[in-house]
């Protein structure tokens, strides 16, 4: 079941953020024991995702659609960056890490932009994934499981 980290961060861009095609997006393993992904923004145009190393042997689809979400902040985010100054980020960040419901607002928006962006399926698969593993995602994490599926069956 091996694939390559980079092909798959390159397809989820191309497919749904070509917005993203001039940015620097490293993608590596790492051990995260609260987290399947996370990313961090080293400058404007520089960004790290970060994957947990329990992901090395999942399917394609379910790891697309973790990436996905990520990719989806660093587009929310980058476009962020472009119409917004330094000190609307700083906002954004502190909203993010202090107020549930603006992290919540935040969460469900990315996975809405997952959707629209045409890999819906993916999340679906990852969430199914992520829920029989770990904690059940709720409505404060993002969309649903069955959020997911109604939207996709639009």
């Amino acid at each position: 079941m091996g694939f390559e980290l980079e092909d798959c961060k390159l397809e989820v861009i191309e497919r749904g953020f070509p917005e993203l095609k001039n940015l620097e997006i490293y993608i590596g393993y790492k051990n995260m024991p609260d987290a399947y992904f996370g990313y961090i923004r080293k400058s404007r145009k520089k960004y790290i995702i970060d994957v947990d190393t329990s992901l090395k042997r999942v399917k394609r689809n379910i790891f697309l659609g973790g990436i996905s979400h990520e990719i989806a902040h660093i587009s929310i985010e980058h476009s962020m960056n472009v119409f917004c100054n330094f000190f609307d980020n700083i906002l954004y960040n502190i909203l993010y890490k202090n107020i549930k419901s603006y992290e919540t607002w935040d969460e469900r928006r990315t996975d809405l932009l997952v959707v629209e962006r045409g890999l819906g399926q993916e999340l679906l698969e990852f969430l199914k994934y992520a829920d029989k593993r770990r904690e059940e995602y709720t409505t404060e994490d993002g969309l649903t499981v069955k959020e997911l599926e109604a939207l996709i069956k639009q």
